[in-house]
């Protein structure tokens, strides 16, 4: 696997994150959400978002401007999708919003949820609004979708170039620089790019991948035949070629700090803004100059922002909400130069234009009024096309011919797809008004992380429909230091935790359904501070489908490590994994306990540890030869991005997987080879908790509402099993588990059984893995494994001294 993959799905993750709302999230307050007073007929308005903290204030401010309507935020803390992987989730969580809220405000919107008829056109709104002074809106603020604008921006963000002020005055080439069309910018590259004989000393411009810069080159191109295309991809090689665009795929450079040296060198004298440091004391010492990006084609996304739900009752009234909206500078980073205001008189009366020079302010005014192309389903399959030859042509080395050609051919089929598609036809809906507490309810709030919000928020309505006599709010838990219960994934928002032994005591049912292994686990100083909701259990996971079409039985029951050897050998080198198999962190140690003889954990150089290890070396040398070396941070990205046919699933879910948000069929489970009467709590995680705040006045409440969620499937995270034995022996979370689930846990049962499972201390268990994990990558790069492994006891040996000085000691754990 390229390391220059890795760096792409990092920038991903950030162009995400900066893309919509144009400001981080704000610093969690401690306070809960506060409720507001307003006129007793008003209307209603609920209002999702992942900015509580910051718009509670600015809700207050409108009701008091507005008393006949009352804001009623709710939770959104979902983030705009970094790959297409966990785009499933993130549809179906906005989708659940915007049938429950009248505003929403997102970070992007997926097409299939406009084509759905989801959101209303914000044109009839803003043209019937007599106050609405669209000439006050900057330009690039209006985004048209197939001709309609389905969202309003609460900040702008500006998609900057950075350059070398120098290098650009030494070119004779004017600031600012005015870059309206990719091809200005691949002339300007060109002009900067420089070479001493053969060798490229100094890039024009580095590229967020190529994509980009070849969506520009085929900007004209109708598309229609790859002998028409194959020039404009060939004239974008040769800026390659040149020197005039580096691609993070042609250069083994691959990390960001690397970059970052090569324009502190001056080796490349463009790149883009968020290549910079955050920090401004690590940038460059450089005068670096600022110009916008010329337009790109959007994915399958539609840049978001305020939306208001075709499922309203009060267009009206939620429109000035959003309108209010618009006149705040909601710019979280005050000094970030990328983000503006959406209206020019915010700008204005903020001071906004005194944050940069002059070169940045002509640089921003130019940006903020330039108009965005339209945005319809067309353009977006010419970037995705011009995506998927970048990828063959960089990433594969395919030929211009082949790469086109295969490109040409999706793209073909994809926009008759398009063409042919029936026109969607929306489904009508409608946002009912935010429950309210029954008379004499118990207010209860709950803290919930970011990502779970939603499911529970459905979970919490059927409750207090079913129990009036309390009322559950949910709070994100970053605001969560004041709630009465919360859920923590293992985190709590508060500190002292009130002891549920006494009320698990009164609850027979309740009890008699947790595993005692769990409880055992789950008690501290005699007390019992968190309830299991959802655990991890060590498990084998695989690709179904690929073992299927190998005709690979992956055994359901007990098997050993010879079984394993053979699948591993048997789906090794097939299409549709890059490795068969990839040792991960706590494998080793895994393995050793296994099959290397009792007691072996604690003995690591024993001849059973070290048969162990030499079996295991022998599957990472035939399965995944050319991985980083292990315990660098290259490894763990390429394990955690790696395509692998089978693989043991971490504690943190920390595989690729793990962020899909659902059961993938071509994915199941299995029980880990070996034999289960030597599974130890040391493969078991409570990944998921409940707990109830020591200041709480209202403890006792929260415990309806915790026994309720443990029994729930919905409550348990994808990829993780219930605590509650009824649950995940049940088929309403078979149903929804991946397939090998209930065999898994089928092999636990014995071990979950016991009153006092034994379980390595934490750093011991750390120390181990580390330990072994280095003497099986020693061994991979030609160091004799037997020596290693003595080297590894002589070291725990030591870690467990320091740890009988000092309990608990991270300090102890091995460098």
């Amino acid at each position: 696997m390229k390391k220059s993959t890795l760096l792409s799905a990092t920038l991903l993750v950030v162009f995400a994150a900066f893309l919509l709302y144009g400001y981080a999230h704000p610093p969690a307050l401690p306070e809960p959400l506060q409720s507001v007073t307003t006129a007793p007929n008003a209307t209603a308005i609920t209002f999702a978002t992942s900015n509580i903290s910051t718009m509670q204030p600015l809700a207050d401010a409108f009701m008091r401007q507005n008393p006949d309507i009352s804001i009623h935020l709710t939770d959104l803390s979902i983030s705009a999708p970094a790959s297409s992987e966990d785009a499933a989730q993130y549809t179906q969580t906005l989708r659940a919003a915007i049938y429950k809220s009248d505003v929403i405000q997102a970070d992007e919107v997926p097409r299939s949820l406009l084509r759905e008829g989801v959101l209303l056109d914000l044109n009839p709104l803003m043209q019937a609004d007599a106050t609405f002074d669209p000439n006050d809106i900057f330009p690039r603020a209006i985004q048209t979708v197939e001709g309609r604008v389905y969202t309003m921006p609460s900040t702008l963000w500006v998609w900057f170039l950075a350059y070398d002020r120098d290098a650009i005055r030494n070119a004779g080439i004017a600031e600012p620089l005015a870059l309206d069309s990719w091809d200005d910018l691949a002339r300007v590259a060109g002009q900067l790019a420089r070479r001493n004989g053969a060798a490229i000393t100094r890039y024009g411009m580095l590229d967020l991948g190529g994509n980009h810069t070849l969506a520009g080159a085929l900007a004209q191109n109708p598309l229609d035949s790859a002998a028409a295309i194959e020039p404009d991809v060939e004239r974008w090689q040769r800026l390659i070629a040149t020197g005039a665009i580096l691609p993070f795929d042609t250069t083994s450079q691959t990390w960001m700090s690397d970059y970052q040296q090569m324009m502190a060198a001056r080796k490349a004298a463009m790149w883009d803004a968020m290549m910079l440091p955050v920090d401004p004391s690590e940038r460059p010492d450089i005068p670096i100059g600022l110009a916008a990006m010329p337009w790109v084609a959007d994915g399958d996304m539609v840049r978001g922002g305020l939306g208001i739900s075709a499922g309203t009752q009060h267009p009206q009234a939620a429109w000035r909400w959003v309108s209010f909206l618009t006149r705040q500078d909601l710019r979280f980073d005050q000094t970030d130069l990328q983000f503006a205001p959406v209206r020019r008189s915010v700008a204005d009366q903020q001071g906004y234009w005194g944050m940069g020079d002059a070169i940045w302010q002509q640089a921003m005014r130019a940006a903020l009024e330039q108009r965005q192309p339209a945005n319809d389903e067309r353009v977006m399959l010419r970037n995705t096309f011009a995506l998927q030859v970048a990828r063959a042509i960089l990433a594969q080395h395919q030929p211009v011919g082949q790469a086109v050609a295969d490109a040409l051919e999706a793209y073909q089929r994809d926009r008759l797809a398009m063409e042919q598609r029936p026109a969607a036809t929306a489904r009508p809906f409608q946002v009912d008004a935010p429950p309210v507490a029954a008379a004499g309810a118990t207010p209860i709030t709950f803290a919930v992380p970011p990502m779970r919000m939603a499911a529970l928020a459905r979970l919490a309505d059927v409750f207090n429909r079913e129990h009036p006599e309390s009322f559950i709010t949910l709070v994100n838990a970053d605001q969560g230091a004041a709630s009465d219960c919360a859920l923590g994934e293992p985190g709590l928002p508060f500190t002292r935790t009130l002891d549920l032994q006494p009320l698990l005591d009164v609850d027979a049912a309740t009890q008699a359904d947790i595993p005692p292994a769990l409880l055992a686990l789950s008690r501290q100083s005699g007390e019992l501070p968190t309830l299991p909701l959802a655990l991890w259990l060590r498990a084998l996971r695989y690709q179904a489908d690929l073992a299927q079409a190998r005709s690979v039985e992956i055994p359901s029951g007990v098997w050993g490590m010879g079984d394993f050897a053979r699948a591993v050998d048997a789906l090794g080198g097939q299409e549709g994994a890059s490795y068969a198999f990839v040792v991960r962190p706590g494998d080793a140690s895994y393995w050793v306990r296994q099959f290397g003889g009792a007691g072996a954990a604690l003995r690591l150089n024993s001849p059973e540890a070290l048969a162990a290890m030499q079996a295991l070396r022998d599957l990472a040398r035939a399965s995944a030869r050319d991985l980083p070396p292990m315990g660098t941070p290259e490894y763990a990205s390429a394990a955690r991005s790696a395509s692998s046919a089978l693989w043991f699933d971490a504690p943190t879910g920390d595989s690729i997987y793990s962020s899909l948000g659902g059961t993938l069929s071509w994915l199941a489970l299995a029980p880990p080879p070996g034999d289960p009467a030597r599974l130890s709590a040391d493969d078991i995680e409570i990944s998921v908790v409940l707990a109830i705040s020591a200041q709480s006045d209202h403890g006792e409440a929260c415990w309806p509402w915790l026994r309720y969620l443990g029994a729930q499937p919905v409550a348990i995270p994808p990829e993780r099993f219930p605590a509650r034995r009824s649950l995940a022996t049940g088929a309403d979370w078979a149903a929804t588990a991946a397939a090998g689930s209930a065999q898994v846990y089928a092999a636990y049962a014995p071990l979950l059984a016991q009153q006092h499972p034994a379980a390595t201390p934490q750093v011991a268990r750390s120390a181990v893995d580390r330990l072994l994990l280095g003497a099986l990558d020693a061994s991979l790069h030609g160091d004799n494994l037997a020596q290693a492994l003595d080297d590894a006891q002589k070291r725990y040996e030591q870690v467990l001294a320091c740890l009988a000085r000092s309990p608990d000691d991270w300090a102890c754990s091995p460098e």
